[in-house]
């Protein structure tokens, strides 16, 4: 669905993630398709992702009674001029640098075998502000690029550290990411040309004048809600698509979570609004968070406040080439809608803002095929599509109806989100409704709604 309800829903689909697995216990893959590689990672980690060109990304082990890091596995990309140098002397001199520059004490290497690719392996001690102990595995992908598996923690947790990093080095595999790439300028390229094609009577034509309403589940037990309603509505003079979202999330030992959100896009995406408020837990001790974000041709400023926390804002441009591709908020739940009736294997890509990283993601629609699901106690047709919000994110399986109505999404983490009568959901949740009633003072709207167009009728 949105990126704000995807938030939680993650939270929910890591909440059978364990501190207290085996050391060397893996996750489910992971596959980075624009720098060619994919392995398992630690399982019961906190995944981390960067935006460095050398940093790829990062998963940390946290100690279950403080929440202190415990250690942190890095993946890094390390271009260096080609050396012609046997693999043993490279080894050598490298160990000596990474002494000098990066106070890494090594007190082992070995030279192995990895992926298929030569490999050196060190293991030592970082010395730095404290000791840390480290091993890097240095994976030569090409004569002039390594990619390295750095792992590095306290000095007492050596084993299980070794023992993970040997587990991991293990799943690696390495691909040509030319084919990713190529793909991913078609999919812009694609996302751009439909993007173009939006106008106020399109909008109007595909927007869904009854108030949705859909279940959400995890691993098949009932744990909330979606409502959303979409409608076309002025903001200062402009007119643009409005959506208003509210929802109820309660992931088994975790508090419950109720979230209202107005969203707001004008046509040509130069105008853009949200407004979002998160209540964390029930009575007294729940804790409200606050955000608001606008968007005015190149520039998006956002301001948040939380329980504790003083009001901050910030702003940040949006990068010129990403401005064609620019995907406002209101309109990420339209997109099946928006792309049409694209053949199988098309994909769409969008730049969608991440409020989180304060960056940018490539989000891909990508079409799988016509399919025949159940649904609603009988069989329906429906166009399966996968769904990726970011090219390290997992990819969610969407099924949508003849006019790109969603029937049903589902996650890797076994969340399912379906399309559901308006009758069972007041029913359950009542009372997750009537306080989201009151929820929704907090996030006072400021688009007026505007009536569809009456045709005159023929002197």
């Amino acid at each position: 669905m949105r990126r704000a309800f995807l938030g939680l829903l993650l939270v929910a689909g890591s909440a059978g993630a364990q501190t207290t697995r085996p050391a060397a216990s893996l996750g489910p893959r992971y596959t980075d398709t624009l720098n060619g590689f994919s392995l398992r990672p630690p399982a019961g980690t906190d995944r981390i992702r960067q935006s460095a060109s050398q940093r790829l990304v990062v998963w940390v082990r946290r100690d279950a009674a403080t929440k202190a890091i415990r250690w942190t596995l890095e993946i890094d990309r390390v271009r260096s001029k080609p050396s012609k140098e046997p693999l043993n002397a490279y080894a050598k001199a490298l160990a000596a640098r990474l002494g000098k520059v990066a106070h890494f004490d090594i007190a082992s290497t070995r030279i192995g075998v990895v992926a298929g690719k030569p490999a050196i392996h060190f293991r030592g001690v970082w010395r730095g502000a404290f000791k840390l102990w480290r091993r890097q595995i240095w994976v030569r992908t090409s004569p002039s690029e390594h990619l390295v598996l750095n792992i590095f923690g306290s000095p007492s947790a050596e084993a299980e550290m070794d023992a993970i990093a040997t587990a991991v080095a293990g799943t690696l595999k390495l691909f040509d990411p030319a084919a990713a790439l190529k793909q991913r300028r078609e999919a812009l390229r694609l996302g751009a040309a439909m993007l173009d094609k939006v106008t106020e009577k399109r909008l109007r034509e595909i927007l869904d004048e009854q108030t949705q309403y859909f279940t959400i589940s995890l691993k098949g037990k009932t744990i909330g809600f979606l409502k959303i309603t979409e409608s076309m509505a002025t903001v200062k003079q402009t007119v643009g698509l409005s959506v208003v979202r509210a929802g109820s999330l309660t992931v088994p030992k975790q508090s419950r979570k109720l979230i209202h959100e107005k969203l707001f896009a004008s046509p040509d995406r130069s105008v853009e609004r949200w407004r979002r408020a998160v209540m964390d837990g029930q009575g007294p001790a729940a804790a409200m968070a606050l955000q608001e974000g606008i968007k005015h041709n190149d520039m998006i400023l956002v301001h948040r406040s939380g329980p504790n926390t003083p009001r901050t804002t910030r702003s940040r441009k949006v990068p010129a080439p990403m401005l064609e591709v620019y995907l406002p908020q209101a309109f990420g739940g339209l997109l099946p809608r928006l792309t049409g009736a694209a053949k199988a294997g098309t994909s769409h890509g969008f730049a969608m803002y991440n409020d989180v990283s304060d960056g940018f993601d490539l989000r891909t629609l990508r079409v799988v095929g016509a399919e025949k699901i159940a649904a609603g106690g009988r069989t329906v047709p429906a166009s399966h599509l996968t769904d990726q919000m970011a090219p390290d994110a997992p990819r969610a399986d969407l099924w949508v109806d003849a006019k790109g109505g969603l029937i049903r999404m589902k996650t890797p983490d076994g969340l399912t989100i379906e399309r559901a009568a308006r009758a069972l959901v007041i029913r359950r949740f009542a009372a997750e409704l009537l306080e989201l009633d009151k929820l929704a003072a907090w996030v006072p709207p400021d688009a007026k709604p505007v009536k569809r167009p009456t045709k005159r009728p023929r002197p």
